[in-house]
């Protein structure tokens, strides 16, 4: 499993490269001066321009057009603009107007004490209502929902959280071009149509269940199908995968591995596609206290999400694929090291295949009934 998690990710990194550019290290915009490291235990450090800096995640804001028909500003959805939440050391993104551009800019802004900030991180959207901060038009949910199935709800980039190799804690990138960062969504696009039909594999275009508005709430802004759940980007990475894999098993059985055993490792590579789009969604937040990424199920929904974390797959934080198959791998040498096998029976619980007298235990899952819409997920 180790060797070929490692093959994969190695030809998947190749691939995928150019689509996780570095951050620009000689411009001013990323000067000595605009670079504030947050270490773990709060203390800040600024550290020299000439290191190489990795991009770990980048944190965007879901957008729509002013409602204001003179106005014709981008409208930020973004929820709050925390990205570090702790004693002694905070950090948030301040909004400023460009009236020049009809957009919102982010600014960071690090302090010691919340008052020190000078403003509320907290005051953004409430439940996707807000207003533009150039004109004061009013930005409503159904106004929002309407765009959203018009296919008019964007997203802007609002900062780059990247590390250092031989230091601590993060470094937070504000005021930040877009294209520097992210290839064109035209061109990653017509990538994946080109995977697509070369390597055989479908895109997810299954329908997301629109009955439970409950807790499937996508539908409702023309997020209709799982394959709106992911930036082109992060499409691209899981289809990039989900191919190196299929090669992973054909390479295996030229190798002479035994057809079942074969699956086996597959299907274990097929789980780490799976550990990657639940840390790489546009579901996914920014967790301010840890300064990680959520995962999409964070508990069993499919909410809308005003801001979200992309993680870079190959930046070695959380969310990426390193650490998946490093997770797996512990979990999978610790099966082994139980001594006991695991079996899995699909049948009835009221006739199990087991004698009487044979189990310890039994543990079952608390029936929810059709409190939560678990089939549709």
């Amino acid at each position: 499993m180790k060797k070929w998690g490692e093959w994969v990710i190695e030809r998947a990194k190749a691939q995928l490269d150019e689509f996780y550019p570095s951050p620009p290290s000689q411009s001013k915009q990323h000067s000595d001066d605009n670079i504030v490291q947050t270490t773990l235990t709060g203390e800040q450090d600024v550290p020299q321009s000439n290191s190489a800096l990795t991009p770990i995640a980048y944190l965007w804001t879901r957008t729509v057009p002013c409602p204001n028909p003179t106005c014709g500003a981008t409208v930020p959805l973004v929820r709050q603009t925390w990205l570090r939440k702790k004693e002694g050391n905070y950090i948030a993104l301040k909004m400023t107007t460009d009236h020049t551009a009809k957009k919102v800019l982010f600014e960071r802004v690090q302090a010691s004490t919340y008052q020190g900030l000078g403003f509320d991180p907290e005051i953004g959207s409430t439940r996707g209502n807000t207003v533009c901060l150039l004109c004061g038009a009013t930005v409503n949910l159904d106004y929002i929902k309407q765009k959203g199935r018009e296919g008019r709800m964007g997203q802007q980039l609002m900062v780059v959280i990247a590390t250092r190799e031989e230091s601590k804690g993060k470094i937070y990138l504000d005021n930040v071009r877009e294209e520097a960062y992210a290839l064109s969504q035209e061109f990653i696009a017509q990538q994946i149509v080109l995977l697509s039909d070369k390597e055989k594999i479908d895109r997810p275009l299954e329908k997301l269940q629109d009955q439970d508005t409950l807790n499937i709430k996508l539908p409702l802004y023309g997020l209709t199908r799982f394959v709106d759940l992911f930036t082109p980007r992060q499409l691209l990475t899981l289809l990039v995968f989900s191919a190196q894999i299929c090669r992973a098993h054909t390479y295996m059985l030229e190798e002479g591995v035994e057809p079942n055993r074969a699956a086996a490792i597959t299907t274990y590579l097929g789980l780490l596609v799976d550990k990657l789009a639940d840390r790489n969604s546009t579901v996914c937040r920014w967790d301010n206290s840890r300064e990680t990424i959520t995962n999409t199920y964070a508990r069993q929904a499919l909410p809308m999400v005003w801001d979200f974390a992309e993680a870079n797959p190959f930046g070695g934080a959380s969310g990426g694929i390193v650490g998946a198959l490093k997770w797996m791998l512990e979990a999978i040498q610790n099966l082994v090291i139980s001594g006991q096998p695991a079996l899995v029976f699909r049948t009835s619980a009221s006739q199990l295949p087991f004698e009487n007298g044979t189990l310890d235990a039994v543990i079952t899952d608390p029936p929810y009934y059709d409190n939560v819409s678990f089939v549709f997920m």
